[in-house]
């Protein structure tokens, strides 16, 4: 049994690894990707021949539309907050005026979800 990883002639990002029967050793490698032998764990790169780890680049920053839609969304949310606050406060007025018990935040947000 051999352990192998196949990474990309070009980039060197390891596309897979496992373990196979020695015979299928070379049957690992596909489509002009390279095999090696060993044992990785968190190794996500080969550079000259050696899998290593490489820190994933910081995301980009956001361009002033996708800005745009994080506000309008947090705007969206903080809307839906105080709807939900507002019903929940007439639905438990007119219990009330029902004689009926108060429902909680959690009673009348399990209702609203099974609507």
């Amino acid at each position: 049994m051999k352990y192998y990883f196949v990474y990309d002639r070009q980039t060197g990002e390891i596309l897979r690894s496992g373990a196979c029967p020695d015979v299928d050793f070379d049957k690992q490698g596909q489509d002009g990707a390279v095999v090696g032998e060993g044992e990785i764990k968190n190794e996500n790169y080969v550079v000259d021949g050696v899998p290593v780890y490489i820190e994933p680049p910081p995301p980009p920053p956001p361009t002033p539309e996708e800005l745009a839609t994080i506000e309008e969304l947090e705007q969206i949310r903080l809307l839906q907050r105080v709807m939900f606050k507002v019903a929940l406060n007439h639905e438990n007025r007119i219990r009330a005026l029902e004689g009926k018990q108060p429902v909680t935040a959690e009673q009348f947000k399990t209702t609203l979800e099974e609507l």
